[in-house]
């Protein structure tokens, strides 16, 4: 059986007071911490127990109203981790270099894709929560999803306002302009003070139209080591929008026959990108929208 803990509001975001955090999720002196399986919850106050969407659910009846007080909090919960938590190892190297799902950064509000933003408040949220998120993240090199296929307007707006948290030229985006033909496509940003780009970015055009959203490769050289490397940022097809017939869903989601041509095509390109450079490194990140015992996975391992 399964319970779900729900929040106990019933009006969307935006009319609802998006200053409240989750009563779960927030700690006597505000932090901030995340449910995790196997965690023990114990509701302090009483709880409303309904069922709806149909699932049985929690709803708690005491929002948090910011005060610091224990008492305050509905619900008082116990990480099951924290007793055995052990601290990572410190890993050696010179960058960091991750990937980010920007969730649809659009800049064109109501486009057809019916993606992004609404209004220019939406996106304001949305570029505040992405900037404190890159921020945190703080890669050297960040290999982003979903960004808008709109040339590289959004991208670019995006790393202004991520260098606007940073108060400096932090960041800087790969100029691609519009890739591929769909709505999203991938992008690369990168620290000019870490790194230096070499040569412009390679899209891999030359697939037959297997892809809609192509890899895009940039190769990089580190100003500390002098080392070289190049990351490729991907985006697999999804599972979802399924077809009628054909590609469908035999275990491992649809489009999977499709996602194994993408990634045998993405290792034809990263030998081209290997050629290219003249180096051997090559980094791919992004979502390839398959687990790791799944077939496309099985056919990057394999190359």
């Amino acid at each position: 059986e399964v319970v779900y803990l729900d929040d106990g509001r019933t009006r969307n975001y935006l009319n609802n007071d998006s200053s409240t955090p989750l009563p779960y999720l927030v700690t006597s002196d505000q932090g901030i911490k995340s449910l995790r399986a196997g965690d023990q919850v114990d509701f302090q106050t009483d709880v409303v127990v309904d069922f709806s969407h149909n699932f049985w659910r929690f709803q708690p009846l005491e929002p948090i109203t910011g005060k610091n007080a224990a008492d305050e909090l509905p619900i008082a919960w116990q990480d099951s981790r924290a007793a055995t938590l052990e601290v990572p190892a410190s890993v050696r190297g010179e960058y960091s270099i991750a990937s980010f799902n920007v969730l649809n950064y659009f800049t064109t509000y109501g486009s057809t894709a019916d993606r992004g933003a609404d209004n220019a408040t939406e996106l304001q949220r949305q570029r505040t929560k992405m900037a404190n998120n890159l921020v945190t993240l703080n890669a050297d090199v960040l290999t982003l999803m979903e960004v808008q296929n709109n040339g590289d307007t959004a991208l670019n707006d995006l790393v202004t306002s991520l260098n606007a948290a940073y108060g400096t030229d932090t960041y800087r985006a790969v100029q691609t302009g519009s890739i591929g033909t769909d709505a999203i496509k991938v992008a690369i940003i990168y620290k000019p003070g870490k790194v230096t780009p070499i040569g412009s970015a390679v899209v891999d055009g030359n697939t037959d139209g297997i892809y809609s959203r192509p890899p895009v490769a940039q190769t990089f050289q580190d100003k500390t080591t002098g080392g070289v490397f190049s990351v490729i940022a991907n985006h697999l097809k999804s599972k979802g929008s399924c077809p009628k017939s054909g590609d469908v869903d035999l275990g491992q989601g649809c489009w999977n026959q499709l996602r194994v041509q993408q990634a045998q095509a993405l290792l034809n390109f990263v030998g081209n990108v290997q050629r290219t450079s003249g180096d051997q490194d090559v980094l791919l990140l992004g979502d390839f929208n398959a687990y790791g015992a799944e077939d496309p996975i099985k056919v990057l391992q394999g190359g």
